[in-house]
């Protein structure tokens, strides 16, 4: 049966970069960054609109070329309808013509080479159009099952902040041929906010993992009513399909986690962040109560039972992925300046959550959430639901210094070594 990836980042030349732990922020500034932001995510700076451009000729599957761009605005709207967040997005004009790419529909690979160039010099944000999935094919092989891919390009301020991006979607999904895996028109709007999450610096999230357990296109109400946008794969039926907004409880957090509204703007729908939300801080330790736990999927639900109403963190999502190098500086090219060295950063985890009561759950992170599905290091080793940890949030507080500590994992040899 063909996987249907609703694809994080693919890591294509040196154009789209991914270098965080997820549940929150797909890029965490690093050794490439002034020392100010190290550990803070890196995001585009809403002084003014995400500016980006869209092809003026060639359609999307089905959708004719000014259908498509309508739907990227669309689609785009959804996370900019968010109250508590403030992320803007404007239509600068048609994709700039730049190298082998003349203008008009971007229908071969040299073309499709020369605007993901443009969009590593910071020339432009490009949203591309694949018509039938000629090039997707090209790139990954026939069958592959990707949908689409976005994210930053490799393109930043030492300030923390993304300068340019790209999205590419395959319109082979919506051609009206179910013969080569057709989705529904929801669904892939789904995948649609799905990439943009990714552009606009959002990483995948594991909620509801089950629902890869249940039949395509069946999945259990309630667990869909938690199932991130950013969920790695396009498995259940879309969201809106089953009568539930679009975005989720988690991906509607971690954009205003992210871009927090700092301002009450009742003319436009909008709310401070910290008259909503508060956020609980803490680590992740091993059973010996001292050592970080680097990671481990974790997820805060409502205890009043409110559908829905969980988000995840992944501990330590604000380290390097690839710790390396040597210990004395803590450089390590590997890891191309992202993510913190800061040992500190180990096992830590932040997740913010509307006011309530909550408790934390744990759990490993899926092995097949791996390359562009990926979701953050896997934590192999089985532990035990550690969901006694109860906790009252207020809007506006920050409650930190939460240890949690895991049982039942395998005991570890140097237990037995003096101190």
């Amino acid at each position: 049966m063909r996987l249907r990836s609703a694809l994080a980042i693919v890591a294509i030349t040196s154009t789209l970069v991914c270098h965080s732990y997820a549940g929150g922020p797909l890029i965490v500034a690093g050794g490439r960054f002034d020392p100010a932001v190290d550990a803070q995510p890196v995001v585009w700076n809403t002084s003014s609109p995400v500016s980006y451009r869209t092809a003026s000729a060639g359609g999307l599957g089905k959708l004719d070329n000014t259908t498509a761009n309508a739907r990227v605005q669309k689609l785009f709207q959804v996370w900019e309808d968010v109250a508590t967040a403030k992320v803007r997005f404007q239509n600068a004009g048609p994709i700039q013509p730049t190298g082998d790419y003349p203008g008009g529909a971007i229908d071969s690979i040299a073309k499709l080479g020369s605007v993901f160039i443009s969009c590593d010099s910071g020339v432009q944000t490009p949203i591309i159009f694949d018509a039938g999935g000629r090039l997707f094919d090209t790139l990954f092989g026939p069958g592959s099952g990707i949908i689409g891919f976005a994210g930053p390009c490799d393109n930043f301020d030492s300030s923390g902040h993304m300068l340019s991006g790209l999205a590419m979607l395959n319109g082979k999904w919506i051609d009206g041929n179910p013969q080569n895996g057709e989705i529904s028109d929801n669904q892939f709007d789904q995948a649609f906010a799905h990439e943009f999450g990714h552009l606009i610096g959002l990483d995948h999230s594991q909620i509801s993992v089950g629902v890869l357990n249940q039949p395509r296109d069946q999945c259990d109400s309630v667990m869909l009513a938690s199932l991130p946008v950013m969920f790695p794969f396009l498995h259940c039926q879309a969201r809106l399909d089953a009568g539930l907004p679009l975005l989720s409880a988690d991906d509607e957090a971690w954009v205003s986690m992210l871009y927090p509204e700092t301002v009450d703007d009742a003319q436009n729908h909008h709310v401070r962040f910290d008259s909503v939300y508060g956020i609980i801080s803490g680590r992740l330790l091993f059973s010996d109560g001292e050592s970080m736990a680097q990671g481990a999927n974790l997820i805060a639900t409502d205890q009043n039972g409110t559908p829905g109403a969980q988000v995840s963190v992944v501990s330590g999502y604000l380290f390097t992925n690839n710790p390396g190098g040597q210990h004395v500086t803590g450089n390590n090219p590997g890891d191309g300046g992202f993510g913190s060295h800061d040992p500190l950063q180990i096992g830590k985890f932040e997740i913010p959550i509307r006011a309530g009561n909550y408790r934390i759950a744990g759990e490993a992170i899926n092995p097949a959430f791996v390359g562009g599905s990926s979701v953050g290091p896997l934590f192999p080793i089985p532990f035990a639901d550690f969901s006694g940890n109860s906790f009252k949030v207020t809007a506006g507080s920050k409650t930190t210094g939460i240890d949690i500590v895991l049982r039942d994992e395998l005991r570890r040899f140097d237990q037995f070594e003096g101190k």
